[in-house]
């Protein structure tokens, strides 16, 4: 019988090994294979144990509501000052799920990325250079640069260039995205901007925005029971 729950696993890529935690359900996996979550966290939960990024989040919505995951979860961790954004870590996240699908029962239609804060900005990043991977996307309170003190107002001209490409770059893949209106870490604008220009792009994405929530809106959306059932019905 195989292992359930939080699981250590790790990945040696580039001469260095970073550890991560898978999530397994009970049960045997359906005919065609679990649903696989690849989840990017915050600033917060960097670091080498593999386990911060468990704690809050997606980890915490599997501890609270198992029954709602009939699904694989996939957790990498970065270290140091590093973000999802960069090649490298993108490069981490994605192995990580590489290594998931070779080793578990996947179903490859329905492979899904989420991400908070810092991996809501990598949500959009690796949405956009991955399109033929995954079913759905669900960024919360990402931006489109990290850190966000350095991308400047959400309005600006090179914001509004780089919504564009993204949006270009992800349709048709289907999002539902998730902000505080009172965030003040990241700003609701960044995800404004980034469902205007899917809209342009003739794809309106789901867009909720918590008229009384700051930056830790991950608390709410993801105990949301809408968001696994509308998750878990798309695929490619």
């Amino acid at each position: 019988m195989s292992e359930t729950g939080f699981l250590d696993r790790s990945l040696l890529l580039d001469e260095r090994l970073y550890r991560y935690q898978l999530f397994r359900p009970r049960g045997e996996p359906p005919a065609a294979g679990w649903p696989v979550i690849l989840f990017l966290h915050g600033a917060g939960e960097r670091g080498r144990d593999g386990i911060l990024p468990t704690q809050i989040g997606l980890g915490a919505a599997i501890r609270r509501h198992p029954d709602r995951f009939p699904c694989l979860a996939v957790f990498p961790q970065i270290s140091g000052g590093r973000c999802w954004s960069r090649p490298d870590m993108a490069a981490l996240a994605m192995a990580c799920l590489e290594k998931t699908c070779r080793e578990e029962t996947v179903d490859p239609a329905r492979r899904y990325l989420t991400g908070l804060s810092m991996g809501g900005t990598g949500v959009w990043y690796l949405g956009a250079r991955h399109r033929d991977v995954f079913a759905a996307l669900v960024p919360v309170c990402g931006g489109v640069h990290y850190p966000a003190a350095a991308s400047g107002s959400p309005d600006s001209g090179e914001n509004q260039a780089i919504y564009l490409a993204r949006a270009e770059a992800i349709v048709p893949t289907p999002v539902w995205a998730f902000h505080g209106a009172l965030d003040e870490v990241v700003h609701p604008g960044f995800t404004r901007g980034m469902a205007a220009a899917l809209t342009a792009c003739g794809h309106p994405p789901r867009h909720t925005e918590y008229p009384d929530v700051g930056h830790d809106a991950w608390d709410v959306a993801y105990q949301e029971p809408a968001l696994w059932r509308w998750l878990f019905a798309q695929r490619r």
